[in-house]
C-alpha cells in the first residue's frame, strides 16, 4: 500500500490519499481600481478573487511571485509583464508615493 500525502488525489486503487490541507477562501469584496499596485505570492490569491467573483483590473500593476502566481494572474485576465526584483522594488517605492 502507498500512501499519498499530498493536496492532489489518486484513482489508483493502491494509493491511499491523506489530504493533509485544504484551502478555503474567506468571503470579501474589494474594488481593484482603487489601487495602483497588486503583489500575489500565491496562486490561490488569484482563485480567492474568482471565488469572491472580483472583477479582473487590466489597469493595475501586478506583481507575481513566482510562474504558477504569474500564469493564474494572467488567466485571470490583469497584464503580467515579466519583472526583475530590481524592477519590482523600484516600482513599488514610486507607488508609495
Amino acid at each position: 500500500m502507498i500512501y499519498l500525502c499530498s493536496n492532489t488525489s489518486c484513482d489508483d486503487e493502491n494509493i491511499v490519499h491523506l489530504e493533509l490541507c485544504k484551502i478555503k477562501y474567506a468571503s470579501f469584496s474589494v474594488d481593484l481600481s482603487a489601487f495602483s499596485a497588486l503583489v500575489i505570492s500565491s496562486k490561490n490569491a488569484i482563485s480567492a478573487l474568482e471565488f469572491n467573483k472580483i472583477p479582473s483590473n487590466n489597469k493595475i500593476s501586478v506583481f507575481a511571485i513566482g510562474k504558477a502566481s504569474a500564469n493564474a494572474a494572467s488567466k485571470y485576465g490583469v497584464f503580467m509583464r515579466r519583472k526583475t526584483r530590481m524592477e519590482m522594488s523600484l516600482r513599488l517605492k514610486s507607488l508609495q508615493g
